[in-house]
Parts: structure tokens; C-alpha cells; sequence
């Protein structure tokens, strides 16, 4: 729950990697933010400023997916470098700050391709796997994203059935 990061952690890193519906910028960009505790209502979401931002200039990754995967690997690495620090004392702006990470519903062709590149890249500790009631339009099972060879994977999955099939839930 994203209100149990702001209350234990002050700050929360957000990368979007949804050009097509990004929560915080115009569509088309990838942006990284970092919301704090000020931030009182989450619920209304509104335009703000990023971090840092690349335009990728369409809503969708299959026109260059090279293109889009190296400005979400270069906004984790910012990231990794200038705001993530486990037990760095002497810098309050470098602490151990969580990382969410947005990620298209495309979840099919190129777009199961990019995630997995994602998920790959970026190793996460948790992923939320929302379902709809569509088989066909999920996700595969398990840690789809790593190879075979590389074992089981010490990634916790959540698994989030939707009630319907409204794309606004």
C-alpha cells in the first residue's frame, strides 16, 4: 500500500514507465517523482513536477522500444545514484527510499517484452500481477520475466483478481 511507504519512509520514489497513462505527466513522457509526506491527498491525481523526465513523444512503446527501455533504465539508474542510499547518515537527500514503479497494461507482444526488460533490469523485491477476468489478458504466471536457468526467483508476487472488466478499475 502506497500510504504505508509515505507513513514509513517520508519519501517514495515513482517511476512511470506508462506512456500512454502516466499518473502525474502529460502522456507520452516517462517520469520519475519523488512524492513525500506532504502529499496529503493521493487519491486526486494531478499533474506535478518530476525529478526527472524523458519525452518519448507517443503512447505507445511499440514504435521504439530501444528507445523507451534506455530512458527507464537511465531514470532507475538517477535514481540508484542520486536519491537511493541505504544507511547514508551524513546526506538526508540520500536515505533508504522505496521505489514504485508504474508499468503499462500492455501486456501482450512488445509490451510483454519491454515489462520483462523492466522487471530484468531493474531485479524488483515485490511485484503486483493485477488480473482481469479475461484469462487471455494477463499476464503469464509465476516470474515470467527470468530464464529458466536462473532458478526461483526470491521476488514476492501478489496476485490481485479485478471484479470486473471495467478498465477503470
Amino acid at each position: 500500500d502506497f500510504f504505508t511507504l509515505i507513513n514509513r519512509y517520508k519519501r517514495v520514489a515513482y517511476l512511470d514507465t506508462d506512456v500512454g497513462q502516466p499518473e502525474f505527466t502529460p502522456p507520452g513522457f516517462v517520469s520519475l517523482h519523488v512524492l513525500e509526506e506532504q502529499a496529503k491527498d493521493l487519491t486526486m491525481l494531478y499533474l506535478r513536477a518530476p525529478k526527472r523526465c524523458f519525452f518519448f513523444g507517443d503512447v505507445a512503446a511499440h514504435k521504439n522500444p530501444k528507445l523507451l527501455l534506455s530512458y527507464i533504465f537511465g531514470l532507475y539508474d538517477y535514481f540508484l545514484k542520486e536519491l537511493y542510499r541505504f544507511n547514508v547518515a551524513d546526506n538526508p537527500h540520500k536515505s533508504a527510499i522505496p521505489i514504485v514503479i508504474n508499468t503499462s497494461g500492455w501486456v501482450k507482444g512488445i509490451g510483454l517484452h519491454v515489462l520483462s526488460e523492466i522487471l530484468r533490469y531493474i531485479s524488483p523485491t515485490d511485484v503486483i500481477r493485477l488480473n482481469t477476468t479475461t484469462e487471455g489478458k494477463n499476464l503469464p504466471g509465476g516470474a515470467f520475466w527470468l530464464d529458466a536457468h536462473e532458478g526461483d526467483s526470491q521476488v514476492n508476487l501478489v496476485e490481485i483478481h479485478a471484479a470486473q472488466n471495467s478498465p477503470r478499475q
